[in-house]
């Protein structure tokens, strides 16, 4: 019923009726076509011109044997292993197995792609997503020994110890409280704004939420030290 939708053109006219079919359903056809079909190599694309849009197209083998329920002939062969290195990269070549770097993405950090292909990198957080999903510590060991020529023993060691212990190591934000005098830092442990103070980092420096940097700096005041703050 083409009477009936409610569609704009991206001039603001209305695409109703008939007559807009090739505004709407033709569309959605010419991009199925000259889109995810040419990309996947099951149509060749020709156009009248050199910088023309495509206007015609033809099924290519690969096509044809899709169409037929078959595997295309002529795809590279998927035998590349993983590459592993000792600090938690994972390289996946172009010609490594779809179904290995599906598991990958699964149980490691994605880092983009280069020339030579798939980058991923193992981390703490990236184990926690995967035990999530019902991936063991266990299984992601024994699926890179699988699928690549070597695992280095620290990456090994690292996978254990993080199912053994958990997260032992963290990199994180801090605003740092330093004073001239570790006096100061003894006042203010002793004032209103003592619950506002972390971990000490020295005899004169001291972490503390960044939010809290407002009482921080009006109870120093009220003890009679003005605070200089740094900004990024």
């Amino acid at each position: 019923d083409y009477d009936s939708w409610y569609l704009r053109a991206e001039n603001g006219e209305m695409l109703q009726g008939w007559e807009h079919w090739s505004d709407v359903d033709g569309a959605l056809i010419r991009f199925i076509i000259t889109g995810p079909l040419a990309w996947f190599g099951a149509v060749a694309l020709a156009a009248p011109a050199k910088d023309a849009p495509p206007a015609a197209f033809r099924l290519t083998s690969w096509g044809e044997a899709m169409l037929a329920g078959k595997p295309p002939q002529g795809l590279d062969e998927e035998t590349e292993p993983l590459i592993l290195r000792s600090d938690g990269r994972v390289a996946a070549s172009w010609r490594t197995p779809r179904v290995v770097r599906y598991h990958i993405a699964r149980f490691a950090d994605w880092e983009g792609t280069d020339s030579s292909g798939y980058r991923f990198r193992l981390s703490a957080a990236a184990l926690r997503r995967a035990e999530a999903q019902g991936i063991r510590p266990k299984q992601v060991i024994n699926l890179l020994k699988i699928h690549s020529r070597a695992v280095p023993p620290s990456l090994v060691k690292a996978i254990r110890r993080w199912d053994e212990n958990g997260t032992e190591a963290a990199i994180r934000p801090l605003t740092v409280l330093q004073v001239r005098d570790p006096e100061m830092l003894q006042a203010l442990r002793e004032s209103r704004a003592a619950r506002f103070l972390g971990p000490v980092l020295g005899p004169a420096a001291v972490a503390m939420a960044a939010e809290a940097v407002p009482q921080v700096v009006a109870a120093l005041a009220e003890m009679g030290y003005f605070v200089e703050i740094e900004r990024k």
